[in-house]
Order: structure tokens, then sequence, then C-alpha cells
């Protein structure tokens, strides 16, 4: 799928077509560098923190990125050990020189030391928190790693915009969207284009833009009303964002959105999902911004280092074979094929075939005259690699035909969960092994 080079209107609307994939928050959650998306000390909500560590002891310094752009705030250094979490019962407690009143913005966690012994847990933290009202009711904000937010389109499912009636309180959806505050103080500002469809993929209001500064959370008060929706009750809405062109160089975007109850003003916590890379790997690929986590790839070439010019992936006359290495996810349903020298699914009579195997050297599909091979169940967790992900070799060789032709190729890969580009890590070794 190639995405919108432009922001034209009629390219905005269409992508509301597109099904797109969204993923769950992981269970990869120590980091040395985490970020809680939102966090608040107001009249209306407290929040408390839980922070905790692998590692014998370790020193972090949380620090308050105020919502409206402001001067970032350093709190006080923090000891955790791995015997116990550090709590803390609400932000104010955590960073004391916070300003008087209601306080809302982004934190970050780092370790005061940025690096660890090799073999020793190398002060990786994880966070929890959550966001209380006056009557114990909100939900949890958990920390997330720095590189997990990008510029990738993203979205935000399920709101809702209810009028109250009887027995029913009102429900209203808040969007909050911003930038990744700058670690070294060089990111630059940006613009985001937001934009909100209904249940059945229509376009509610009219897409907007927003200017993002690096640290600041711009508030969208109502979803449904800053971008003009039609007014009434409306379910199930998606609000989804991407980086304004060029898509290239963006800082990673933070989105999250609340639905909210305007009774009790008890809320549930929604943060954006990334869909698709913003015109990373020349914009033909699902997933996000991760070239270890492809959700379509397309190699061509072996490794280049800058000012080398990459090698094709070629087979010349003879019984030589090439191995390339991946990283699957499993349980996962993948698919990869062969391409020609003009980039089209390669069939016997190009010359060339290729089969798949799990790190222990079991064929798990192809072989002899086959060049793809779709939809394969790589199985459950507990059939590959002791239930860890792990790698997975594709083998090329020639299968006799075109046999004095030297043969370029390329592999395409799709998966659902993601996996690396396929490098090669043997190549033109001298055997016919299938």
């Amino acid at each position: 799928m190639r995405l919108c080079n432009g922001m034209a209107m009629a390219c905005l609307l269409a992508i509301w077509l597109i099904p797109t994939p969204l993923r769950a928050q992981a269970t990869d959650g120590f980091h040395t560098r985490l970020i809680f998306p939102v966090v608040v000390d107001s009249a209306s909500f407290t929040q408390s923190f839980y922070l905790s560590t692998l590692d014998a002891t370790t020193f972090v310094v949380p620090t308050f990125y105020p919502a409206d752009g402001g001067e970032p705030l350093v709190c006080p250094m923090l000891g955790l050990t791995a015997a116990y979490s550090s709590t803390r019962s609400s932000l104010r407690l955590l960073c004391p020189a916070l300003p008087a009143g209601s306080q809302f913005g982004m934190l970050t966690v780092t370790p005061w030391i940025d690096n660890g012994p090799i073999g020793a847990a190398s002060q990786l933290v994880a966070g929890f928190s959550r966001v209380s009202n006056a009557a114990g009711a909100g939900f949890a904000v958990e920390a997330q790693p720095w590189y997990a937010f990008t510029s990738a389109f993203s979205s935000v499912s399920g709101l809702t915009r209810r009028a109250a009636s009887s027995g029913q309180p009102a429900l209203q959806s808040n969007c909050f969207i911003g930038q990744m505050p700058s670690a070294s103080g060089l990111t630059p500002t940006s613009t985001a284009w937001v934009a909100l469809g209904d249940a059945l993929g229509n376009t509610l209001g009219t897409p907007i833009s927003v200017a993002l500064v690096p640290g600041k959370l711009v508030r969208l008060l109502d979803v449904f009303a800053a971008v003009g929706a039609p007014v009434g009750d409306h379910a199930n809405a998606r609000m989804r964002l991407g980086p304004d062109p060029p898509y290239s160089g963006r800082a990673g975007f933070v989105a999250f959105c609340t639905v909210q109850d305007n009774t009790s003003f008890n809320a549930d916590f929604r943060i954006a999902k990334a869909e698709y890379g913003a015109c990373l790997a020349n914009c033909d690929w699902a997933g996000p911004m991760d070239v270890m986590a492809l959700r379509s790839s397309n190699s061509k070439a072996d490794l280049s280092l800058p000012g080398e010019s990459a090698r094709p992936f070629s087979l010349p006359p003879g019984d030589f074979q090439d191995t390339h290495v991946f990283y699957f996810r499993h349980p996962d349903t993948v698919s990869c094929e062969l391409r020609s020298a003009i980039d089209q699914p390669a069939t016997y009579s190009n010359g060339m075939e290729m089969r798949l195997l799990d790190e222990t050297g079991n064929v798990l599909a192809g072989g002899s005259g086959e060049s793809r091979f779709y939809g394969l169940f790589l199985g459950d967790k507990e059939q590959r690699g002791g239930g860890a992900n792990t790698r997975y070799y594709l083998q090329v060789e020639r299968n006799g035909e075109l046999a004095s032709t030297t043969l370029d190729y390329g592999i395409v890969c799709t998966s659902g969960s993601g996996h690396t580009p396929g490098d090669l890590v043997r190549r033109l070794t001298p055997i016919d092994q299938f």
C-alpha cells in the first residue's frame, strides 16, 4: 500500500476506507527510558505512581513537562531496588516543586547513570499509575518506552458523544495530541492532521491541523466539536492522526483519548495505536515505524554501509545457496515469495526455489521447485524457540532452469505481528540442498 504523498482532502478522506490493524498494549514493560503520556494533579483528579526495577539498585530522575509547553521541571531523584516498588500517591509528592494549582502534562523517567555493566539489568524500570477522581473512580496509565512513539499514522477507536437522558449520564470524548519531549533539545516543532470517522468509516466534520511543540499536549475537549461533527449523538467513532508532509524526520507523537461520564466524571483511557508508518521504507508497508517489526518487507539487496553500493541479491551459475535470517513473532501467520529481477512474483521458469527453516533446522515451508508459501501458521508459543520469539532461515537456491544465467532476486514477506527485513547472513554457499 502506498500512502498519500500530499494532504489533499480527497486523500485524507480515502484513508477511512483502509482496514487498519490495531495493537494492544505490549507486556514488554521494563526499559531504561519511560514516559507517562499523561499526568495530572488537580481538584478533580489525582494520580498515584508505582516504579519498579530489575536491578539491585537503580536511580531514576522523573521530569514533568507541562501541557502548555512551559519549562520542564526536573523532580527529585528516586532510588529503586529490585526488592520493592517506589510509590508516590500524587504527582505533587513525586515532584514537590510543582507549581500551585491544577497541573497537567507528561512525565519522563530516565536513569541517573545512563548505562550499566554487561550482564546486569542495566537499570531497567517499569512504571504504572492510576488517575482517580474524588470518588475513587478512574483509569490506569502505564509508562511506555520512548521508542514506541513515532510519527506513524495512528488511531483511537470507540469514541462516543451522548446527551444525558433518563437514567443515562452524558458521555464526552476528550482527545489529546502531543509531541514527545526532546531529550537532546534539538527536536523541531511539527504539525499533525487529526480526523474523525463514524462507525461506518464516513468522515465526521472536517479534518484539522494541530501545531505541536516538544513536550506540549494540545487538548481537544469534545473531539466531535473540535472537528465540527454534526450535532447529536455518535457512537463507536474513530480518531485518526498523522504527520503533515513532508513525512520524513518527524519526532514521535503522543496521542490518547478519554471517554468521560459527565455526571460522576468517571473516565477511561485509550492510547493511540500505530497503524501505518509515515513514509518509512518508501511508504509501502503497514505497521509502526519500526524496521524490526515490519508487517510487509521487500528486500532486494545486501546490507551496505554509507558510501558503499548495495549488492543485489543474486545467484550466479552453479550450485550456490543464499541464507536470509528473519525474526518472526509466533504464534503468527506469515507469507513469503521470491521476486524476479523485474519485481514480479517468481515462477519455476525464473529458475529459483526457496524454503523456510526454523532455528533447529526443521523445514516449515517451501522446498524443491517452490518459490512461495502463503498463510503459514508458525505454531503455538511452546512449539518454537522454547516459547521465545526467535530466528527463521529462508534459503534460496537455483532450481535448474536458466542454468547459465545469473539470477537477481528479491524477497517479499508479510506477517501479522511484525518481522525483520530478512538480512543475508550466508552468501553464495557452494551447496545444493533441496
